[in-house]
């Protein structure tokens, strides 16, 4: 062969590879931008729940913990030998959390049937 016809040959061959990493490499291109686009999307149509849900699941947090802690300290309390009457104002503060805890959770739940995929 002439070194004409191998200079075109290579000339073909690396148009077509090169063709194909740029094919290839703008598919990828599009599949993130995609994604991206489709995250975008969903945060925005979210967002309004977002940070409801966010607000709604801190004060979830906060108030479980405070049911830990009444819990600990109506044992701690009974544990020390205190009589029953004595209890009254911690069993209050306890049901009076305890009643908090509901309201966040039916909260949260209507919050999670808003999102629904």
């Amino acid at each position: 062969m002439s070194d004409i016809v191998v200079g075109a040959l290579i000339g073909i061959g690396g148009v077509v590879v090169g063709g194909c990493i740029s094919y290839v490499t703008t598919r990828l291109q599009l599949k993130q931008q995609e994604r991206e686009a489709r995250r975008e999307r969903l945060i925005s149509d979210r967002e309004r729940y977002l940070t409801r849900l966010r607000e709604c699941t801190s004060k979830w947090i906060k108030n479980s913990n405070m049911v830990v802690a009444m819990s600990v300290s109506v044992t701690q309390a009974r544990e020390s030998g205190m009589e029953p009457s004595g209890l009254q104002q911690e069993w209050n503060d306890f049901d009076m959390v305890l009643d908090k805890s509901r309201e966040l959770t039916e909260e949260f739940d209507v919050l999670l049937e808003e999102v629904g995929d």
